[in-house]
């Protein structure tokens, strides 16, 4: 993968960070998450991205289902 501009990545971020913002204001699915046992708040809070923390809770999902095919 090749490194991003400058301009590129200033502007991602924002993209980004308006998901981030939109995901945690307008909709009630991290507080579904929240109920499950996955608080995402310190990630709305900016400590880490939501994006990133999505990315993980998807990749353990696939884990699981793929273990639970197997067995």
């Amino acid at each position: 993968m090749e490194p991003l501009c400058n301009d590129t990545t200033y502007d991602l971020a924002i993209i980004l960070g308006e998901i981030e913002r939109h995901l945690a204001e307008d909709t009630d699915l991290l507080e579904k998450l929240q109920n499950m046992g996955f608080d995402l708040s310190k990630e709305i809070d900016g400590y880490e991205s939501v994006i990133e923390k999505l990315n993980y809770l998807t990749q353990l999902t696939t884990h699981s289902i793929e273990h639970q095919e197997r067995t």
